[in-house]
């Protein structure tokens, strides 16, 4: 739709503004020269002048000709000529537009009313400087027109000037609240609390202005609606106590007008300027009221805000600090566990190649082989939730492993478990390893379904792209120093049973399990490839609701067109002949892990020379350094890491290849890639022999002459 088809509706809210402007002015025109006890045109709260601020204050500078037309239609109405009602009408209007901008421009306004500086910048501006303009003109003009009779000119500025302040502060706060204040219009009309307060203002109101002799106790009468005022401006906010305000200032005005009350003297201008007086300070009093509540309610807010926070986290800290400490522990354990499996599985592959293959005992030995990789997985795992199991990275499209983990998982889930895929915006891509990252989807899709139960259901699975902040940050867990960006997101929503905040926050501890028989392993994995990636989690969920688990890695933006993975180890190469002349230095902290390794190689066709520990090793190497063409190194060794000794051993030999194993996985990639190769734990006898071999043929450049020629080792 074109801007011009917008502008008939516009032009025509724009007449109906202007109108509606111009027929109010008219009627609170007339009702306020109806209290014009002391001259005709000055009165006792002249309400146009809270009505044309309030106008230009809510709907822009534009409405001005209203203002000028209602004040001039009011002024030829009471008989003033054509020439003296433009210039007063013309006074008006400056008036106004004055003020509106006085209060925007050095007073920084906010119609609302709920601060302090707000009020106080509307009784300054809006009413006690704009208002001289109107009553210097007007009385100007009336007084250079002769219609000032025998009134002082001075006394007739007073009264003007004092009753366009009463209208910009009684009149003008009720128009805007009406739009902008607090609370919601429901709300308060169904408050009996607001009610109650109304009922009691009029009340006393009726008790000091009502005309009841009061003798000497009739001045203390028209103080008794200032605890209902307080109580309104504490309770009921910035419309509650404006409005209780009007009704008090409403009634004053009426009974002083009819002859009541205790501000009524003998003089008309003195009882106007005390009735005056009071008006304003009930008004300003009940706004600076309800700015006060509505600023120290606020701040109770924020602080209360800035508790929580502090709250969530303190707990993300703390949950990170419990995770990390978990990740150490379960690190370290699966780290003397796979030295343990490769004492177990070396010693199963040995017996089993003593004995014959007929022999009754060849199956035992295979049931060990079976279980000592099954207890690998499992260190695997435990390996992943630690977070020393780095992805070998690749460009990984999110959707495209969403398909293809979905469609594998379909035909095994439950009939009843509906599995939905959902796409927004580009398909977003990750540096990352397909398999962890397939792994982590099925787990959380397996997670959802068994939510679901034996009940019909659904698992949903949304693909796209979010930017998170600090804070989306803050209340996630996270692997260390994640920053706000742009990250991939998998979402996978079950309708399940739900979690509770206790469950959402143990969900990922290793070993920690709701359902029988689990053993807490899955989710557990989950987090530490999140980490192991750089990503985060966070779990959305009641009780009865379902589940909402995030998964958010960072994006690629540029993606490019080939990135293949490049996990540490050695080049391939053919196998070389082995004639019992190469000399081994194989060094690990574990002896009966040495011992099983250094059988392995014996019967490989290699010499072995064993060391405990890494300085001991470059001890060996330094006495045998002639004879020892490769070193076989633990990472994780007193006195001496494996890496510190590698470096040790190429300073006194740089072309003797070194390879490094450990019972952790590649967790640190860049100690891993300045050796030749790297041996995992638990290895089986032909992984060990094959890296050796491969090892020894890339450094010599299948050399065979060199084999036959070594020298002997010392022993």
């Amino acid at each position: 739709m074109s801007a011009r088809s917008h502008r008939p509706s516009l032009d025509r809210r724009f007449a109906a503004q202007l109108l509606t402007l111009v027929l109010a002015y008219l009627v609170t025109g007339h009702l306020g020269l109806k209290l014009s006890h002391f001259h005709e045109t000055a009165t006792l709260i002249w309400a146009p002048t809270g009505l044309s601020l309030a106008a230009l204050l809510l709907y822009g500078y534009r409405l001005w000709p209203g203002i000028f037309a209602g004040a001039l239609l009011v002024n030829v109405g009471v008989g003033l000529s054509p020439v003296v009602s433009l210039l007063i009408a013309a006074g008006n209007t400056l008036e106004a537009v004055l003020g509106t901008w006085l209060l925007h421009r050095f007073g920084h306004f906010q119609p609302q009313l709920s601060r302090q500086r707000d009020v106080v910048v509307l009784v300054v501006y809006g009413g006690l400087l704009c208002t001289l303009v109107s009553a210097a003109v007007g009385v100007a003009t009336v007084s250079q027109a002769g219609g000032l009779g025998t009134a002082s000119p001075g006394d007739v500025f007073l009264i003007w000037w004092l009753g366009d302040f009463g209208g910009a502060i009684i009149v003008a706060p009720i128009l805007l609240v009406a739009r902008y204040g607090t609370p919601h219009w429901k709300n308060l009309l169904t408050s009996v609390e607001f009610w109650s307060a109304i009922v009691g203002l009029i009340a006393v109101c009726t008790l000091a202005f009502g005309g009841l002799t009061l003798g000497p106790w009739s001045l203390l009468a028209a103080f008794m609606p200032f605890p209902f005022l307080i109580w309104a401006g504490s309770r009921l906010g910035s419309r509650g106590a404006i409005l209780c305000s009007g009704v008090t200032a409403l009634l004053a005005t009426l009974g002083t007008s009819l002859g009541h009350g205790p501000f009524l003297t003998a003089d008309a201008q003195i009882s106007q300027l005390l009735l005056l007086a009071y008006m304003t300070t009930v008004a300003a009093s009940a706004m600076a009221l309800a700015s006060a509540t509505h600023q120290r309610n606020h701040a109770e807010r924020q602080r209360q805000l800035e508790a929580e926070r502090n709250l969530r986290l303190e707990q993300s800290m703390n949950q990170a600090q419990r995770l990390k400490g978990l990740g150490t522990l379960a690190g370290g354990i699966a780290h003397d566990f796979n030295n343990i499996l490769t004492v177990i599985r070396a010693n199963a592959e040995l017996l089993s190649e003593d004995l014959s293959e007929s022999d009754d005992a060849q199956q035992s030995l295979c049931s060990i082989e079976e279980a000592a990789d099954r207890a690998a997985d499992l260190c695997s795992r435990l390996m992943a939730y630690a977070g020393q199991s780095p992805p070998a990275k690749q460009v990984v499209s999110l959707v495209d492993v969403a398909q293809e983990t979905l469609s594998m998982l379909a035909p095994s889930l439950s009939k009843k478990v509906t599995l939905r895929t959902v796409l927004s915006g580009a398909a977003p891509s990750v540096d990352g390893d397909m398999t962890l990252v397939r792994q982590v989807l099925m787990n959380l899709v397996l997670n959802g379904a068994e939510a679901i139960g034996e009940d019909e259901g659904t698992v949903e699975v949304h693909v796209g792209t979010a930017r998170l902040s600090a804070q989306d940050l803050a209340t996630a867990i996270t692997a260390p120093k994640v920053n706000p960006g742009t990250f991939a997101c998998i979402e996978v929503v079950d309708s399940g049973t739900g979690v509770d905040t206790k469950t959402a926050q143990r969900m990922f501890d290793p070993f920690y399990t709701t359902k029988p028989g689990g053993r807490g392993l899955g989710l557990a994995a989950v987090l530490g490839i999140v980490r192991s990636h750089g990503g985060a989690l966070s779990v959305h969920g009641e009780p009865g609701r379902g589940t909402t688990i995030r998964l958010s890695l960072p994006a690629l933006e540029d993606v490019p067109q080939a990135m293949a993975p490049s996990p540490p180890g050695v080049r391939s190469a053919a196998p070389m002949a082995r004639d019992g002349e190469r000399v081994i230095l194989l060094a690990d902290d574990e002896p009966e892990l040495l011992r099983a390794a250094a059988k392995i190689l014996v019967r490989g066709g290699h010499r072995v020379l064993t060391a405990g520990d890494g300085a001991q090793a470059v001890d060996a190497f330094r006495e045998h350094s002639g004879a020892v063409k490769l070193a076989l190194l633990d990472m994780t060794m007193p006195s001496m890491s494996g890496v510190e000794a590698m470096v040790a051993i190429r300073a006194l030999d740089p072309a003797v290849p070194v390879l490094l194993m450990s019972g952790f996985s590649a967790n640190d990639t860049e100690e891993i890639a300045t050796g030749d190769g790297f041996l995992a734990k638990p290895f089986s006898s032909h992984d060990l022999l094959a890296l050796v071999d491969q090892a020894l043929a890339l450094k010599l450049g299948f050399d065979e002459s060199s084999v036959v020629g070594s020298p002997e080792p010392a022993q």
